[in-house]
């Protein structure tokens, strides 16, 4: 059914008079009145009460259960025409990335801040969820871009934009009763017995350095989101094992220190959908992002 019909017949519905809305819409009244007699036989029922002398337009039962849906169908339209106009602009654009919470801040100041001051009518959605929802999110639309450190299953889903190494810090309350968390972690064996909460996907590369000198970590924890371990280490009943690009936000009462460990390191992934073009403003922030990180990378002291 083409939409002007639905159109047309949301107008005649709303102002409620035909020779208005046959005005309004620039068509002539018997024009109108035969597209809302089209919708009439479509759907096989009268969409507005018959009765001599009535100058008002009043919808029957169906007619208003079709006026809804147009109405719904019209908006979509509306919506995805001014989408498609900002994504080829590239102004007044949103920008869609999902990631896990505890990046969200850093993400906020480092790269979100400076692309808006040079973009400032760009819109921002931002999914903050657990690892493999960040993948699910991608993979279905309903982000653009996803950032995130677990190891992909069914990578051929999507292309990888950049990568970064990124270490493992653990992560404590400042009145653990397990570690000392002012210095940071030089062997593994220094975690032997600590009750060690980690994230879903990382436990092999764990377990692995560990049995490397000799221990078997004591897991009291394997859980989905860096929200859940830090919540763990805040409560004192573990210490969080997470792999982090540097510095994020975290409760007051929470310190963290490196491990000094060069085979315990992950990558920091910046991916989308295989084969999906990105939006002009979106091609716009990852050229930032992938400029910003190599410069942060190369100004590293070793």
């Amino acid at each position: 059914m083409n939409l002007t019909y639905y159109r047309n017949f949301v107008l005649a519905t709303e102002t409620g008079n035909l020779t208005k809305a046959a005005k309004i819409a620039h068509i002539a009244q018997p024009a109108l009145t035969h597209q809302i007699r089209v919708l009439e036989e479509e759907f096989g029922t009268r969409l507005f009460e018959s009765g001599r002398g009535r100058h008002q337009l009043r919808l029957t039962d169906t007619g208003w259960t079709l006026y809804r849906r147009a109405k719904q169908l019209c908006q979509i339209e509306d919506e995805t025409v001014a989408e498609m106009s900002e994504s080829m602009s590239g102004t007044n654009a949103v920008l869609s990335f999902s990631m896990a919470s505890p990046r969200v801040p850093v993400f906020v100041s480092r790269y979100v801040e400076p692309f808006t001051r040079t973009h400032p009518d760009i819109r921002y959605d931002i999914r903050e969820t657990f690892h493999l929802a960040t993948l699910d999110d991608v993979l279905h639309g309903n982000s653009e871009i996803g950032i995130t450190n677990i190891a992909i299953p069914d990578a051929y889903h999507f292309d990888v934009l950049f990568s970064h190494p990124e270490h493992y810090y653990i992560v404590g309350h400042e009145d653990n009763p397990w570690l000392d968390l002012s210095e940071p972690i030089e062997s593994m064996a220094a975690l032997r017995d600590m009750p060690l909460v980690i994230l879903q996907g990382h436990q092999r590369i764990i377990e692995s350095t560990c049995l490397d000198e000799g221990i078997v970590p004591l897991i009291r924890a394997r859980v989905g989101t860096l929200a859940t371990c830090l919540e763990f280490a805040a409560r004192n009943i573990g210490l969080a094992l997470i792999s982090l690009g540097g510095p994020c936000a975290l409760a007051h009462d929470l310190k963290f220190v490196p491990i000094k460990r060069e085979r315990l390191t992950t990558s920091m992934l910046m991916l989308k959908l295989k084969g999906r073009r990105l939006s002009k403003a979106m091609g716009e922030f990852v050229e930032m992002y992938i400029e910003m990180e190599k410069h942060k990378n190369n100004t590293e002291p070793e």
